[in-house]
């Protein structure tokens, strides 16, 4: 019997992400009809020279951590909702962000050697971190700031659609990057191509990990090339942007590397998400599952259940490992044992979900799974 075992609880702490979030809200919708356009805004923010006293006060108490997100987040409120709906710009929140790049640490994929793609790079919600676990570590050991600055751009890949989200990026990354930028007297290059990450040719397997929040959504009336190219993860003609997105992540990643994105949780069980199943079962190994706890205090506008879900590729000999699933909880003072995910329940709804796959049409025979929780 495989043992599915609870890693334990991630509190995130998001009771004051949610009371940010609904503040710059507030300040966004307060903005509506200026002439200040959004990008033009952005970049006033970048620079502290925001016409607005009450955005200014609010991005200069932040931590600087968290500033890069809330001035993505921030771009992102401005957008008009359509235009934020079919990007699915929501961006992710660091404290989201530093768990999967931690998880792809303990895998053993290090940023500054591995090379590493967010193939829906948005507003650098995962390349501003990873470039800055890069810088930070150069300038403890005091490296020249040039090779810093050839590391970020060798190791560290994005691919995005909208050129104002290359845009915002590149201004984050020049700001986190100002001091090497200055000393070197260069100015920022960063590997991200635009580009539809669905229509690019055949991925090559080059890149370590690939880490990443592709966007949700079901596609109506695919084309006839989308359903030929990933009718591998493709069920009844039903089209999941995430899915599609979760077979090019698995074709970019070399054998033995790592990918860790965060996704929906509804391919876990149903007919339409059988054919993803198979993919991946038969593409990598599972290393863990961790269910995201009361997203709307994480994500903007998000209405679905998300995880971080991390896999490895196959390809290589590799030690099998235990999957495990941990319960990412947004709240501060909530008992694990007295919420949503308790044993029992989580027992009954891995069951039910292992039970939907191994019911599936053309998969694989598949162990039992029994759960047992470490408090």
């Amino acid at each position: 019997m495989v043992q599915l075992s609870t890693g334990g609880e991630l509190k995130l702490g998001s009771s004051e992400g949610a009371l940010l979030l609904a503040r710059l809200r507030r300040l966004a919708r307060k903005r509506t009809g200026r002439r200040l356009s959004a990008l033009s805004a952005r970049i006033a923010v970048v620079n502290v020279n925001h016409p607005s006293p009450e955005i200014r006060a609010f991005f200069d108490g932040l931590p600087p951590d968290d500033k890069h997100h809330w001035i993505a987040t921030y771009y992102a409120l401005l957008m008009p909702q359509k235009k934020r709906r079919k990007l699915a710009a929501y961006f992710t929140p660091p404290q989201l962000t530093k768990y999967a790049i931690d998880k792809l640490r303990g895998l053993g994929v290090h940023p500054g050697t591995a090379r590493i793609l967010d193939p829906s790079s948005g507003g650098a919600a995962f390349l501003v971190p990873l470039a800055e676990a890069i810088a930070r570590d150069a300038r403890k050991k005091q490296l020249d700031p040039r090779a810093t600055l050839d590391k970020i751009r060798e190791t560290i890949a994005g691919i995005e659609i909208d050129k104002s989200l290359i845009r915002l990026s590149e201004l984050l990354l020049a700001d986190l990057l100002a001091e090497e930028l200055s000393r070197t007297r260069r100015k920022l290059r960063i590997s991200i191509t635009n580009g539809d990450t669905l229509e690019t040719v055949q991925p090559v397997p080059a890149y370590d990990a690939v880490i990443g929040n592709p966007p949700y959504g079901r596609v109506f009336r695919p084309a006839k090339a989308v359903l030929s190219q990933y009718a591998s993860v493709i069920s009844d003609g039903y089209v999941n942007k995430y899915a599609l997105f979760v077979q090019r992540a698995i074709a970019w990643t070399r054998p033995g590397g790592v990918i860790c994105l965060i996704v929906p949780m509804s391919f876990l069980g149903g007919p339409y998400f059988a054919a993803l199943r198979k993919h991946i079962l038969e593409q990598a190994v599972v290393i863990s599952l961790d269910p995201i706890e009361q997203r709307s205090d994480l994500f903007m506008d998000v209405l679905c259940d998300v995880c971080v879900l991390t896999l490895r590729k196959k390809g290589t000999p590799q030690m099998s490992a235990v999957p495990t699933s941990s319960l990412i909880r947004t709240g501060l003072f909530r008992k694990i044992t007295r919420s949503w995910w308790s044993r029992k329940q989580m027992s009954s709804r891995l069951s039910h979900s292992r039970l939907s796959v191994s019911c599936s049409t053309a998969l694989p025979s598949m162990p039992d799974i029994g759960v047992s929780a470490e408090q």
